[in-house]
This record gives C-alpha cells, structure tokens and sequence, in this order.
C-alpha cells in the first residue's frame, strides 16, 4: 500500500517540476529542496555525482542554474541507490540527450533564436527510465 502511495506522490512530484521548468523556466526549491533532504538517508558518492558535475559545470561555464543541481542531487541519489554508477553515468548521458533532441526539434519547428529547452524535463525523464530499468529491467525485481 505504502509503496503505491509514494510512487503517485512522486509521480505528482515529477510533473509539476516538468511542468514549472516548462512555463517559468526554473525549478522551484520549495519543489527541489524537499526531495534532495528526503534522498539523503540513501546518500553516496555515487549518488552526488550527477548534482558535483553541474555544479562544477555551472562555476566553469554557467548556463546550470541551481534548480537543475537540486534536482540532480535527488535524481542523482535515487538513481544510485538502484542502479549504481552505471545508472548514474546513463542518466546524466541520458538527460543530456533529452535536452539536445528538444533543442533540435525546437529550432526545426521555431528557428533558431528560439530560446534553449528547459533541462528539468530530460533530467526527470532520464532518470525515470534509468530506474524503471534498474528496477524491472532484465536484472531488477
């Protein structure tokens, strides 16, 4: 029963990021801070990876705001504590993805001064598969 009940929370949880990174352009702390404190019991290197490289990313050469470090630090600790690094490595590979393929579709159907795509939605969408297949791939549950 339990288990059902967190993933529609988490579920609900992740369309709203989407849906505010798409319209405002910004994932919330009050929608981040939250899930980042929540992942900490499952903390690991691992699992910091994803949300160090942005970070380091975003000092270097900008353009990561810190709604997409928050998210990566939860994402990054859920995704660890299923699949390991290899997870972690496909869903930062995954996410990236994601934004690039969104950011060709929008300058094929806008041109291109169209704005960048919002990451948040590639970040919840890579690391969604990623775990599905940690977790009900050939080797999960």
């Amino acid at each position: 029963m339990w288990g059902g009940l967190v993933g529609i929370l988490v579920v609900a949880w992740a369309a709203a990021l989407w849906r505010f990174d798409v319209r405002e352009r910004r994932l919330p702390a009050w929608l981040t801070l939250p899930a980042a404190a929540g992942a900490l019991p499952w903390i690991s290197l691992a699992g910091c990876a994803w949300a160090g490289l942005y970070l380091a990313l975003g000092v270097a050469r900008g353009g990561i705001g810190g709604g997409d470090i928050k998210l990566a630090l939860s994402l990054g600790i859920a995704v660890a504590h299923v699949t390991g690094w290899p997870g972690v490595l496909a869903a930062v590979f995954l996410a990236n993805v994601a934004t690039l393929v969104a950011q060709a579709a929008r300058w094929h159907w806008a041109g291109a001064g169209d704005p960048a795509p919002a990451h948040g939605p590639g970040m919840l969408a890579a690391a969604g598969s990623v775990l599905a297949w940690g977790m009900w791939g050939p080797h999960g549950i």
